[in-house]
Parts: C-alpha cells; sequence; structure tokens
C-alpha cells in the first residue's frame, strides 16, 4: 500500500508557506518562544510529512492542503507581495488565508483523514503512535499531536528534552490552567529579578528597559597605539547606524549613532583592521591581530545600548490606548561601562555556586 508521500509531496507550496510561518514582524509560532533550539522544523512542513506518511496515495491533494491549513498559493501570493513593493505598494491580504500552522482540524478534515485510515484497516488516527528518537525542539510530535496520534519523542540532549516536555506533555496535563500558573510565576519572576538587578544596571529614564549591549573587540595599533574598535558591519537597523569618532588626545574612541549613509565602513574585514585613527590609517595585519588575542592584549568596549521604550497612546476620544513599546538605541556613558558592582557581586557568590 503506497503513501502519499511516496509521490505528492507539494514542495514548492510548502516552502512559501513555511517562510510565510517565520515571516519577521508576525508572531512566531508559540513552541518557538519557549527555547532556543538551533534546528526548529516549520510546523506546516512537519504537519505534512506526518500525515502524508500517514494516509494514502489516493487520498485528496485539496484535502490534504486544507488539512495542512493552506487555503491558496503562497507562492503567487508571494509574488504579489514582491511586485507590490517594487510598485512601493500595500497590500491588505495577498495570501487570502490565514498562515498554515494556526489552523486546527475541523470536522471535515478529521473524517476526510478517518476514512482513509479505515480503508486501511485503522479504525482511529488515535490508535496510531509516532515515535521520533531524535524530535530536537519538538515540531514533528507537536504536529503529530495536533493531528491526533499518540506521540512517543526523545532527544540525547537534556535541554531538548525539557523543551518537548514544556512543548507536549505540559499544555496536555495542565491546559488553561497551567497557562494562568506560568503567567503568575512569570510576573512575580519578573518583579524579584527587577528588585535585585536595579541597583546594578539603574534606568537611565523612566519606562525604559536596557535590554541588550553592544561591544567591539579593541586592538593597539602597532603604529601610533591608537585603540582600534574591530568591528564587520556598525549597523543598528535600516536607518541608523554608528560612527567612531577616533580622540587623538586619549588615542581611544567615542561613538555617535548617525544615519545609515555615514555610519562607520567595517573596521575589520578578510582578517586585516584597519587603524581608524586618521593620521594613520594603517592596515594592521591579521597575524597581530592574533598575536595581541593569545597574549591577552587584545581588549572590548561597549558602544551602545539597546532598549525599550514604553509609549503610551491615546484613542480618538482621549481615553488610553494600547501601549506601545518602541525598540531604541543609543550610546554607552561611563555608567553603563562600570560593571565594578556586579563583578563585586559576582565575587561574593563564587563560593557559594562552587
Amino acid at each position: 500500500m503506497r503513501r502519499l508521500i511516496e509521490h505528492y509531496l507539494p514542495v514548492g507550496v510548502l516552502s512559501a508557506e513555511s517562510v510565510r510561518e517565520r515571516a519577521p514582524m508576525t508572531p512566531f509560532p508559540a513552541p518557538n518562544r519557549l527555547h532556543i533550539w538551533w534546528a526548529r522544523r516549520p510546523l506546516v512542513a512537519s504537519r505534512a510529512a506526518v500525515l502524508a506518511s500517514l494516509v494514502t496515495d489516493d487520498f485528496s491533494h485539496d484535502a490534504f492542503l486544507r488539512a495542512l491549513g493552506i487555503n491558496g498559493d503562497p507562492r503567487e501570493a508571494r509574488k504579489r507581495v514582491e511586485q507590490a513593493k517594487k510598485e512601493k505598494k500595500i497590500l491588505k491580504d495577498p495570501y487570502g488565508y490565514k498562515r498554515a500552522f494556526t489552523h486546527n482540524l475541523d470536522e471535515k478534515d478529521k473524517a476526510f483523514i478517518k476514512e482513509n485510515l479505515q480503508t486501511q484497516g485503522i479504525e482511529d488516527i488515535s490508535d496510531l503512535t509516532l515515535l521520533d528518537p531524535t524530535a530536537g525542539g519538538g515540531a514533528i510530535p507537536f504536529e503529530a499531536m495536533r493531528l491526533g496520534c499518540n506521540v512517543i519523542a526523545n532527544d540525547l540532549n537534556p535541554v531538548a528534552s525539557l523543551i518537548e516536555r514544556a512543548t507536549l506533555d505540559y499544555p496536555r496535563q495542565f491546559g488553561k490552567h497551567g497557562v494562568e500558573a506560568y503567567e503568575k510565576l512569570a510576573k512575580e519572576f519578573l518583579e524579584r529579578l527587577e528588585k535585585k538587578l536595579t541597583p546594578y544596571f539603574p534606568k537611565l529614564a523612566p519606562n525604559t528597559q536596557d535590554t541588550a549591549y553592544l561591544y567591539a573587540r579593541t586592538i593597539q595599533c602597532p603604529y601610533c597605539g591608537g585603540i582600534t574598535p574591530l568591528s564587520p558591519v556598525w549597523s543598528l537597523n535600516k536607518e541608523k547606524g554608528i560612527k567612531v569618532k577616533p580622540n587623538t588626545k586619549t588615542l581611544r574612541c567615542d561613538y555617535v549613532i548617525v544615519d545609515k549613509k555615514d555610519e562607520q565602513r567595517p573596521t575589520i574585514a578578510r582578517g586585516d583592521a584597519l587603524c581608524v585613527f586618521p593620521e594613520c590609517g594603517r592596515v594592521i595585519k591579521g597575524d597581530e591581530i592574533k598575536r595581541q588575542a593569545q597574549s591577552g592584549a587584545m581588549g572590548e568596549e561597549m558602544y551602545a545600548v539597546v532598549y525599550r521604550e514604553r509609549i503610551e497612546t491615546r484613542k480618538k476620544d482621549g481615553s488610553r490606548g494600547k501601549e506601545r513599546v518602541k525598540k531604541c538605541y543609543r550610546i554607552a556613558t561611563e555608567q553603563d561601562r562600570d560593571f565594578s558592582k556586579v563583578l563585586a557581586a559576582l565575587e561574593e557568590k563564587h563560593l557559594e555556586w562552587e
């Protein structure tokens, strides 16, 4: 008995929908938010692989795509999006249906699948068990569960195993009660965390929260003695970047945020660096960079801070609207670079941790 996957799998459609699943500026699938994993499979492709392995080759192609949540041609939709970009137009709904991974099987889907399985002598999909011994982030067993299969999943990596337990076991065991317990615990955790960390990472402005510190490795130019920061790219986002300002008096560099077109050119490329001090400007060979790194002379310097700012919005009637979070950048200050309190706290903890 031939399976559908042996002669039909719409790879082009699945590829286009998989890209759409992970499109920037749209909510990712919930499992992806639990923990970073290196090889997360697209949910729509995982469901397709499982379902196409269960049903026979005479299963309706339309019913198959419908069960995946694909109710159109994402390839053609993508072409329309690209064309609209060229024409600088905005398409409200180029695909005409929600992203496929958000689709849960309805009664019609279940009836089609059940009818096919019964021709194979299988009464119901719940009589089948999927085994995935190298489940990783858990996309394949997750989609098998959504189809109605029993699942056995595992991974040698204990982190992956824990991710799978949180992805597969906890929602099934606790349902909405698990969500409520998690939200309560998360709130308490964040309150405790903020209370403990505020003395070490003070807020420079209300309604802001630092989220990342941007560093560059530094080396001393062997010709002029100036400290040169190393980075192959100085972009912050599509509009802004960093400009390096050498200070000939201190032989160190200051930094400013500038428009993209004015950002600093790469200070390291193909293993060689370029001294940023204008009166020098010589190439620093890769061997010299390696020598400084191996001898412990290579330094590091924080040049910018990424932070989030909470912005209140107002409705037309003047009432308070939904709070908006904006991603911002600022140049690092001496206060940002002062980690003396952090280092002292870590030193106190070392004996306890050991």
